[in-house]
């Protein structure tokens, strides 16, 4: 049997982990190495509990506010856990960021390969 504090030290570890591998996940979003697509068609565990208003700012030129506008056009709430997204909202979502004017740098990160709009919001 364990101990009280060992148990917690096992959860601040755990915890730890999870936010050390949520942070490479943005690194690699912002830099191109990983495209918010593929999260979306597979959520890994460490980023179940992620919002999509969080994870939607995680794209370059997106902040709160831009990301709140795409939920509310998707009609998804911001505070849904990307586990929880079904693919019809996930499907919503990335058509939603696919169909407004956004950068190349969004549309990178997104994963779209076609040219959708020729300027930024």
């Amino acid at each position: 049997m364990t101990t009280i504090k060992e148990q917690r030290m096992l959860a601040l570890r755990k915890a730890n982990a999870v936010r050390a591998r949520r942070s490479r996940v943005k690194r690699d979003i912002a830099s191109g190495r990983v495209s918010l697509a593929e999260l979306l068609t597979d959520v890994p565990d460490y980023l179940a509990t992620v919002t999509v208003g969080e994870a939607l700012t995680w794209l370059p030129g997106v902040g709160r506010a831009k990301a709140a506008t795409i939920c509310r056009d998707a009609q998804v709430r911001p505070s849904l856990e990307l586990q929880r997204a079904g693919d019809f909202t996930r499907g919503k979502l990335l058509s939603m960021i696919e169909s407004r004017s956004i950068g190349a740098e969004m549309r990178r990160a997104v994963g779209s390969t076609e040219m959708v709009g020729a300027g930024i919001d």
